[in-house]
């Protein structure tokens, strides 16, 4: 799967909770490769409740309900 996030805006996310520490290029695309995950994740998910309920549109409600589960 080709990398969607972009490797500086997650390393800078990551940068501001690592009191001053380096943070290696291998380590940030293993973060990129798990955030990618969980949000497939996600989205398989929400397709399951729209189709559930006939629809096309995913709704704030699906979001909430998929995050609140997880």
């Amino acid at each position: 799967m080709a990398k969607e996030l972009p490797r500086a805006t997650v390393k800078r996310i990551l940068k501001a909770n690592l009191a001053g520490k380096k943070i290696g290029n291998k380590a940030v695309e293993h973060c990129i490769d798990y955030i990618e995950e969980v949000i497939a994740d996600i989205g398989f998910e929400l397709n399951r409740l729209a189709d559930h309920e006939n629809r096309n549109i995913i709704r704030e409600k699906d979001m909430l309900f998929v995050l609140e589960s997880e």
